[in-house]
């Protein structure tokens, strides 16, 4: 069998594939549309730079059910849109100054998540609990260039170590359980679409 026959494409992309690449347009810039509105769901935290949001539920559900590159895709117009100018980052923020912020890492993980879950979930069929690891990689992913960033908003003059002790206590340790409980949302709608059309 060859691997192209192995891959498990994803739901919303065999609708595109079956029709015309505007299907594909508009699905992302739906995407595109629902991590801008979840980004305004949001509960600022006083120990940290970094609120919470719905994006990383969108984010996880939008991989699963997009695929690898019509997700990443979505999350790259998200950025587009709002690196142009239009207020659709957390807090009604936008321009390069958003991107540049404390959280413009995180908005970098979102593409990385959503090819990452993508490309995972389409390369094996999964079963609930397959589909739940995919969506944990996918919150590392995001985590990861979040971290990184956020270190260099934290005390200047401090250490390395210190400063990555900081950004991992403030951007990353309070946002775990959350974010397990958004994939733990997530997983199951994004298992049993991509079942049912299997």
């Amino acid at each position: 069998m060859r691997a192209a026959e192995l891959v498990a494409r994803a739901p919303l992309e065999v609708i595109c594939r079956s029709r015309s690449w505007a299907g594909a347009v508009v699905l992302c810039t739906l995407t595109a549309c629902l991590t801008a509105l979840a980004a305004q769901v949001r509960i600022p935290l006083p120990f940290t730079p970094v609120p919470l949001t719905l994006q990383v539920f969108v984010v996880l559900l939008s991989a699963g059910l997009l695929g690898s590159r019509l997700g990443a895709i979505s999350q790259l117009g998200y950025l587009g849109i709002g690196a142009c100018g239009l207020p659709v980052f957390s807090g009604g923020k936008g321009g390069l100054a958003g991107l540049a912020g404390p959280t413009g890492g995180y908005l970098v993980g979102f593409v990385m998540c959503s090819f990452a879950v993508g490309w995972i979930l389409e390369w094996r069929r999964r079963s609930l609990a397959g589909t739940l690891a995919a969506c944990i990689v996918g919150l590392a992913l995001i985590y990861l260039p979040g971290w990184l960033w956020l270190m260099r908003w934290m005390t200047a003059g401090a250490t390395l170590a210190a400063r990555g002790a900081a950004a991992f206590s403030s951007g990353i340790l309070p946002f775990v359980a959350v974010d397990f409980v958004k994939a733990c949302a997530a997983a199951p709608i994004v298992w049993a679409v991509r079942r049912r059309w299997a």
